[in-house]
């Protein structure tokens, strides 16, 4: 038996079996071939029979045996020999074995799907100071910020993954060490991820030295030569569920030097975006940076998921302070090189304020967001719960709610419509909280009454009105740090 192994770009491999006659003895071969493709970080293989003219029961056996003994690897059957496949079927033995009729349709089954972009690297931005959200991130990044169990970044890798993307760098710059010690201390699957700080600790606190989202990915290639094929870039702080092996596929075809995802937005909202203008092979002719009315009939907005052919850094010098939208795509532009817009609907859950905050929590409570279903367990129906917390059976929730780890809910308190509780909170009895968000390590006190409040020990403010501007954000009385109450040894073991 002769085997051939092609490498394919979406991240799969082929091995290619041909001869007469395979039997139980040619599989051992293939074994150490396999092995070898794993070792290459190939997780999704497909062994092409269309060249073998005959299987016997004993090499048939082997290569069910094969794939028993290789369950890290997702291994595809394909043009299997007529007559071997009709005694797998007859016996049963063909159970839990992925066939197919060519190497064409494993490809594209979804079956495969997360293999795709098996060794293409990603980067998620997250060094922003994300001032419009504040001051919600005064006290954690805006990547972050927990949605019903689990930060926004997490769940974004999370996704990523279901592609093959497992190599991922992180920027950390505002209070980057929350996100240096959540990746360090989070055990991920399977997922590889390199920080390349934007600050780093002084005299005992985290300084953030932001340097651009472009001279962020030019300092990754000139210092740590990070990328030799299509980069993946996009932004820590907004839920997607993009079919990024599509846009990957279809940036590929086009030959595009950049693709960029788009969203179409209502016109009412056009200002608000960075707009981009096609041509009917939807090749980017134009950018408008959040438009007045009448000066643009596009309604793509840029959502700030990229992919980039590595040569396009070329074209920026090696400067700080330097934005992948007002100086990268600009130079692409100049430069006459090829753009391409991806306008497949996703959907894109943007974390631009604490309003964009509370509905985006709001969707992930109440399975709108279907891709970032609630953390924990489900101890009341739409009620989820983390390790550690205490609900008291005579608290009264109603309609959906997150407990974070740790948390405690107590007799008589009262969560009504939408509520999370964020991980050490305590929500005291004859407390009132409608649509209310309580920040880690809060104490709400007996007697509190709050509705349509994001609250915290320092600051409490209403997430219906915070869009960005200044807000009022004084305390309420009834909310404080539980740190405060701690005795003094603990507050410095704390």
């Amino acid at each position: 038996m002769l085997t051939d192994t092609k490498l394919l770009e979406d991240g799969l491999a082929v091995v290619t079996l041909s001869g007469s006659l395979v039997e139980a003895s040619a599989t051992h071969n293939l074994s150490q071939t396999l092995r070898h493709l794993y070792d290459q970080g190939r997780r999704g293989i497909l062994l092409d029979l269309s060249k073998v003219k005959r299987l016997n029961m004993a090499g048939l056996a082997a290569l069910v045996e094969l794939a028993a003994r290789n369950p890290k690897c997702d291994l595809g059957f394909c043009a299997m020999p007529q007559k071997s496949l009709n005694f797998l079927r007859k016996s049963g033995l063909d159970r839990g074995l992925k066939i197919f009729t060519s190497v064409e349709e494993a490809r594209h089954h979804l079956s495969f799907r997360p293999h795709a972009l098996t060794n293409t690297r990603v980067v998620l931005l997250c060094a922003g100071k994300g001032s419009r959200v504040a001051p919600l991130t005064e006290i954690a990044p805006k990547p972050m910020l927990n949605l019903a169990g689990r930060p926004c970044m997490h769940r974004i890798i999370d996704h990523l993954a279901q592609f093959g993307l497992r190599d991922v760098l992180l920027n950390p710059g505002h209070l980057g060490h929350q996100i240096v010690d959540y990746f360090q201390g989070t055990k991920i699957p399977d997922t590889h991820i390199t920080f390349v700080n934007e600050g780093g600790w002084k005299d005992g606190s985290w300084t953030a030295e932001p340097i651009g989202s472009a001279s962020t990915l030019k300092r990754m290639q000139e210092c740590n030569a990070a990328f030799d094929s299509d980069i993946v870039v996009l932004c820590g702080d907004a839920l997607i569920d993009i079919d990024i092996a599509e846009m990957m596929r279809e940036h590929r075809a086009s030959g595009a030097d950049a693709t960029i995802a788009t969203q179409s937005v209502p016109e009412t909202d056009v200002h608000k975006y960075g707009i981009i203008e096609t041509s009917p092979t939807k090749t980017i002719t134009r950018f408008v940076e959040k438009p007045k009315p009448g000066v643009t009939d596009s309604r793509l907005a840029n959502t700030g998921i990229y992919i980039f052919k590595p040569k396009v850094l070329a074209l920026i010098s090696n400067a700080s302070g330097l934005d992948i939208a007002c100086d990268l795509l600009p130079a692409i532009m100049r430069s006459g090189g090829k753009m391409h817009a991806y306008t497949q609907p996703f959907s894109w859950i943007d974390i631009g304020c604490g309003r964009d905050y509370a509905k985006a929590v709001e969707k992930c409570l109440r399975g709108e967001a279907h891709f970032a279903a609630p953390i924990g367990q489900e101890i009341r129906p739409g009620v989820w719960a983390m390790p550690g917390a205490v609900v008291s059976p005579r608290a009264k929730i109603t309609g959906v709610c997150h407990i974070g780890a740790n948390a405690r809910i107590e007799a008589g308190a009262q969560l009504d419509n939408f509520c999370s509780i964020g991980a050490g909170a305590v929500v005291e009895g004859k407390t009132v909280l409608r649509d209310c968000i309580v920040m880690p390590e809060t104490k709400i006190h007996s007697g509190a009454w709050a509705h349509n409040m994001i609250l915290h020990s320092g600051w409490a403010v209403d997430h219906t009105l915070a869009d960005g501007s200044l807000q009022n954000r004084d305390p309420l009385d009834c909310v404080t740090q539980l740190v405060a109450e701690m005795p003094l040894q603990l507050q410095k073991q704390a």
